[in-house]
C-alpha cells in the first residue's frame, strides 16, 4: 500500500497504491447477533475490529426509550450469589483483530433479547455511568444477543430418568435452566443410534409414525417445577409424559418451547439429547431338553443385569400373570435373575444379550417366556419384577422338547431307516450313531459308520405338532 495511518481509537486506514482508494479497517466491530444460556457462561467474540483496552461492550434491554447512545437499562441477570455477572466488559487479550468480551454467568431474568452496544474509548467513569443508565459512551449497536434457557441434555439416554420400559407408562426427567412452562418434546422417527439425525433439520408437517415409538409424541410437560426461584435460582425440573412406550432402544428428543404453538414436527428445532426403551425382541423361540438345566440367551435393547424371566402358560398375557401361579411350573427356578448381560457381537452400543437360567426341567411341553425389564410399576413399592404387571413383554415361547428311547434293529448291507419318536423336535434335528454302548451319547466323539455322516442325516417324515416322528435314513451299514 502507498501509506496508512492509525487513529487514537484504533481505526486503521489503509491507502492503495495509486492512493485513489482507501479502505478503513475498525475501530467498529461487525455487525452480528449471538446466543447466550441462561446459567451457562456467556462471552461474545467480535469479528472485524481492531480491539483496545478502551473498548467496553454492554448489554441493555430493548425497551422503549433504551438505545445504545442513549439512556439505557443495563440487564442485570446475576442472581447476586454467583457474583460474576456484569453487564459491561473489556476486550480479553491479546488485541488482534477480534475481541473477547466475557460477560460471566447470567442466571435470573427472563430469557429474552438484549441489545449490544459497544463503545471505543470508553473510560472508568464511563462504566459508572452506564451502570446508572447512561450509554452515550457506547454509541454502537452491534446486534442482538438472545438468552435461552439452558437444556440439560442427556446425550446418549444414558442416565435412568431417560429411560423408559417397552409396554409401559414412561415418564422421564427433563432438566435445564429457566425451561419454561409449555416446554415440548418430540422423539422423531428414524433418529436411532447410528442415525446421525439432528434437530434443526427435522423438517415436515405431520406427526405421522411418531407414537409408533411413544403414545404422547410430541410430549408435554404440566408444570415447570423451579424448586429454588425464592432464592433467585431457576433450575428446572419437569417431568415429562409421553404415555405408554411402545418401540425399543434410543431415540433423539427435540424440543420446542412453544407449547401448544408446537404443531408440527419443523418447529422443534432445538437438540433436547435423546431417551432409551429397554425392551427383549421378542417374536423368538427357545429349546431346552428334558431333565437337563435350561438356559436362555434373549436378545434386546439395553437389557440390564438385573432384569428377570418368567415362565407362564403359552396363552397368558404376560403383564396379567401371577407370579405364585408362575413358581408352580416344573423348572427348578421359574423366575430368574439375569446371570449376565453382554454386548451382542457386531451389533450397535444398544444391542444386548441376557442370559438367564431356569434350572432343570421335569416336564415336557411349551412355554411362555415373559420379561421383566428391571420395571417397578404401579405399585411403586421400589422392587423391581415383584409383581406379574411388571414383565411387560414376551421374549418368545419355550419348547422343552423329550426323545423316547426306543430301540432299533438295521442289517448289514441294506439302508437303515429309524424313526425317533418324541415331542416338540424340530425338522432340524439331527442323529448320530455311536456304537460305544449305553449312555455314552454326549460323552464321547461318535462311531462313524460306512458312507454316513451327520450332515446327511435328515428327517424325511413329521406327523403332529406336538407328538414328533421324525424318520432318518442311516445308509448301508459295512459292520
Amino acid at each position: 500500500p502507498a501509506g496508512f495511518a492509525v487513529l487514537q481509537d484504533g481505526t486503521l486506514y489503509v491507502a492503495d497504491s495509486a492512493n485513489s482508494r482507501a479502505t478503513l479497517f475498525g475501530p467498529e466491530p461487525a455487525k452480528q447477533n449471538d446466543d447466550c444460556y441462561m446459567s451457562q457462561n456467556c462471552d461474545i467474540t467480535l469479528e472485524e475490529g481492531n480491539p483496545t483496552v478502551g473498548n467496553m461492550l454492554t448489554f441493555i434491554g430493548a425497551f422503549d426509550g433504551s438505545s445504545c447512545g442513549g439512556a439505557c437499562v443495563p440487564a442485570d441477570l446475576s442472581d447476586g450469589a454467583a457474583g460474576n455477572w456484569s453487564s459491561a466488559a473489556r476486550p480479553k487479550p491479546p488485541y488482534l483483530r477480534t475481541g473477547k468480551f466475557d460477560l460471566g454467568t447470567p442466571y435470573l431474568g427472563v430469557a429474552t433479547e438484549y441489545l449490544m452496544c459497544w463503545g471505543s474509548l470508553v473510560t472508568d467513569a464511563d462504566a459508572s455511568d452506564i451502570a446508572q443508565g447512561d450509554c452515550t459512551s457506547v454509541p454502537y449497536t452491534v446486534g442482538v444477543v438472545t438468552f435461552h434457557s439452558f437444556i440439560n441434555a442427556d446425550a446418549d439416554g444414558s442416565r435412568e430418568t431417560s429411560q423408559c420400559v417397552r409396554n409401559a407408562e414412561c415418564t422421564i426427567l427433563f432438566t435445564g435452566y429457566a425451561l419454561p412452562n409449555g416446554t415440548t418434546l418430540a422423539s422423531p422417527p428414524d433418529s436411532g443410534i447410528t442415525s446421525g439425525f439432528e434437530c434443526s433439520g427435522i423438517g415436515g408437517t405431520t406427526f405421522a409414525g411418531y407414537r409408533e415409538y411413544v403414545q404422547n409424541n410430541p410430549g408435554v410437560s404440566p408444570l415447570a417445577l423451579w424448586w429454588f426461584k425464592h432464592l433467585g435460582d431457576l433450575r428446572t425440573n419437569m417431568w415429562m409424559d409421553m404415555g405408554v412406550a411402545y418401540g425399543m432402544g434410543l431415540q433423539k428428543l427435540c424440543l420446542c418451547y412453544d407449547g401448544s404453538q408446537c404443531l408440527q414436527p419443523a418447529l422443534f428445532t432445538l437438540d433436547a439429547g435423546a431417551m432409551r426403551i429397554r425392551s427383549a425382541l421378542g417374536g423368538e423361540t427357545y429349546r431346552c431338553d428334558l431333565n437337563q438345566t435350561c438356559e436362555l440367551q434373549i436378545s434386546g435393547k439395553y437389557l440390564l443385569d438385573t432384569d428377570f424371566v418368567s415362565v407362564a402358560k403359552v396363552d397368558d398375557v404376560c403383564s396379567r400373570t401371577s407370579l405364585l401361579d408362575n413358581l408352580t411350573f416344573p423348572f427348578n427356578t421359574s423366575i430368574a435373575q439375569a446371570l449376565a448381560v453382554e454386548m451382542e457381537a457386531n451389533k450397535t452400543l444398544e444391542d444386548f444379550v441376557a442370559t438367564f437360567s431356569l434350572g432343570s426341567v421335569m416336564l415336557d411341553g411349551r412355554y411362555k417366556i415373559c420379561y421383566c425389564a428391571s420395571y417397578d410399576g404401579v405399585d411403586l413399592d421400589d422392587y423391581i419384577c415383584n409383581g406379574g404387571s411388571e414383565y411387560t413383554q414376551e421374549a418368545g415361547l419355550l419348547e422343552v422338547y423329550r426323545v423316547n428311547q426306543t430301540a432299533y434293529e438295521c442289517v448289514i448291507g441294506y439302508p437303515c431307516d429309524v424313526t425317533v419318536y418324541g415331542v416338540w423336535l424340530q425338522l432340524t434335528d439331527r442323529v448320530v450313531v455311536d456304537l460305544g454302548g449305553p449312555d455314552i451319547c454326549g460323552l464321547v466323539a461318535p462311531y462313524t459308520v460306512e458312507n454316513v455322516s451327520t450332515n446327511e442325516f435328515s428327517p424325511e417324515e413329521v406327523s403332529g405338532t406336538y407328538i414328533v416322528n421324525l424318520t432318518y435314513r442311516l445308509g448301508n451299514f459295512s459292520t
